[in-house]
């Protein structure tokens, strides 16, 4: 199957050149034409879409490389006994399971974890 972009408006014109040197089949031409006029389109992106697509990339890059990086603190009740851990970076409260990413400031904390 051929997935070529084409123009309907160009397509239709050349349907009504056809029709215009061939009288006789206009009316399955009219519904080709009714038909390319109702098909799904596809979905184009200018130059501009992706440039800006490409800067937002890189504005998210760069502001995942300036994420703070740390290491979960865990908190242990007197006894010893683990009751969670801490972010490093923020005051938010002690999280019971340490995950990849603080859910309050959104520091890394791949780099180690409570023990």
């Amino acid at each position: 199957m051929n997935n070529d972009l084409i123009s309907r408006e160009a397509l239709k014109k050349t349907f009504d050149d056809y029709i215009k040197a061939n009288p006789n089949v206009s009316g399955v031409f009219e519904l080709g034409k009714f038909i390319i006029d109702n098909a799904p389109t596809v979905d184009t992106y200018t130059i501009e879409d992706i440039q800006t697509v490409r800067e937002d990339a890189l504005i998210l890059g760069a502001k995942l490389a300036q994420r703070p990086q740390g290491e979960w603190i865990a908190l242990y009740e007197n006894d010893g006994t683990p009751i969670g851990c801490k972010c490093p970076y923020c005051d938010d409260e002690p999280q019971i399971v340490n995950t990849n990413f603080c859910p309050n400031c959104g520091a890394d904390m791949r780099k180690g974890g409570a023990e």
